[in-house]
């Protein structure tokens, strides 16, 4: 699936990528497309749909936090389809709260890059960083 900014891709195990413009964010091999699986059961599945943006010095900047159900391309394709800026960043996550998508959005895009920080806008949460 293509959004009006690029290929919809795989970042990671379980969550989706709607939307980066950092190239090394979606590289290799967890970068694959994956099929959204249906919810199972009598249980409403949801996602946390995180949106953001790079800065030039390199850090990630948290600006905005959805919960979608899970596998609703529509509403995430309306949430990033405002992002216009090269620098924009979205990431959808299937974790149940803003908290831990932050952790995991530090874990697999900040990490391993020692001059960036994600800092988080919404909730001001810091992620563990050892």
């Amino acid at each position: 699936m293509t959004t009006a900014q690029g290929p919809l891709r795989t970042a990671g195990d379980g969550e989706r990528l709607a939307l980066t413009h950092r190239p090394d964010a979606c590289s290799g091999p967890a970068a694959r497309p994956r099929a959204v699986p249906e919810p199972k059961g009598p249980h409403h599945l949801m996602s946390t749909l995180l949106l953001g943006h790079w800065t030039h010095s390199g850090n990630l900047v948290i600006t905005s936090s959805h919960q979608v159900e899970d596998g609703d391309q529509n509403a995430i394709d309306a949430l990033v389809n405002g992002q216009t800026s090269k620098s924009s960043w979205a990431c959808d996550f299937d974790v149940d709260s803003h908290r831990n998508a932050v952790q995991r959005a530090y874990e697999e895009y900040v990490r391993d890059d020692d001059d960036a920080d994600l800092i988080d806008e919404v909730q001001g949460f810091e992620p563990v960083t050892d």
